[in-house]
């Protein structure tokens, strides 16, 4: 073990000590894997996201803690680009999608889209009767 390989680990140690502070066993947690065999795992508390990057061998690379109000103010800027993008002809794709995601993920864009798109509003009451905000 060289000189630089202790530092790194003991830094990799230190970041999930610090980070895993306030977690408990009933957080949502989601883990995903990379091409390069990289893994990311992601837990959500209450108050806070931590998000943690292992290398292919395993080693701590990066945690990221985020509180929820910031990741969801990050949610609302991605879901205001998305709708501005929607049109007329790409709600026929939201009546395709009920068919194969169910109705509870389209009730979701489109509650999304109803209060950022008041000119859709007409269009999504006439194809989607059924799924209006409430």
């Amino acid at each position: 073990m060289d000189e630089d390989d202790w530092k790194r680990r003991a830094i990799a140690n230190d970041m999930l000590a610090f980070s895993s502070q306030g977690q408990k066993p009933s957080d949502f947690v989601r883990e995903a894997y990379e091409e390069d065999g990289t893994r990311l795992v992601e837990r959500y508390g209450k108050k806070k996201v931590w998000r943690y990057q292992y290398s292919p061998d395993g080693d701590l690379i990066q945690v990221v803690v985020t509180t929820v109000k910031q990741e969801m103010a990050e949610i609302n800027r991605q879901w205001d680009s998305v709708a501005q993008e929607i049109t007329t002809a790409n709600l026929a794709e939201y009546e395709i999608a009920i068919t194969k995601l169910g109705e509870s993920p389209v009730r979701f864009a489109l509650n999304h889209i109803w209060r950022r798109r008041p000119d859709l509003r007409a269009e999504i009451k006439r194809r989607f009767p059924g799924l209006l905000p409430r």
